[in-house]
């Protein structure tokens, strides 16, 4: 492996990324596949959270009822923000109007979400991070052998 102070820190700082990547996308894989039931929502009542002046989401509380027992949850919808706060309104309105079916893991009725989502993302993110890691790793034992190549025949 190639010693030079600048890649090893290089390397560290690709392998602490790494771990963030895939600590993100292994959480995200685990929500996903614990959500393998679903039922319809009892109730829901919409609000607007306020993240910024910018930035508003649509944001629910909702209930639902599992082998006769009635849960609760909350959450926004992934990857939906609006600008301002009307068409954050507006989109509430037409949120309001639809049948939600509420995803929830049956081992642990009360862990739910609105939506099952794959991480496409998060598993992009982190197979890219991979492929990083991979590469200077693999330069750094090309330039390692290269070196000593040339010490070989001095």
């Amino acid at each position: 492996m190639h010693k030079n102070p600048f890649f090893i820190v290089l390397l560290a700082a690709l392998c602490a990324a790494g771990l963030w990547f895939f600590g993100k996308a292994a959480w995200a894989l685990y929500d996903y596949n614990s959500y393998t039931s679903s039922v319809q929502a009892k109730t829901i009542d919409w609000n607007i959270k306020i993240v910024s002046e910018e930035q508003f989401i649509p944001y629910a509380r909702y209930t639902y009822v599992v082998n006769g027992t009635e849960h609760t949850g909350e959450g926004s919808l992934k990857n939906t923000v609006y600008r301002n706060e009307w068409a954050a309104g507006k989109a509430v309105e037409e949120l309001a109007k639809k049948g939600w079916t509420i995803w929830y893991d049956p081992d642990y009725p009360n862990y739910s979400s609105l939506q099952k989502i794959f991480p496409l993302k998060e598993c992009i993110y982190a197979g890219t991070v991979a492929l990083l890691i991979i590469y200077f790793l693999g330069l750094g034992f090309y330039v390692a052998g290269r070196q000593k190549q040339g010490q070989g025949h001095g």
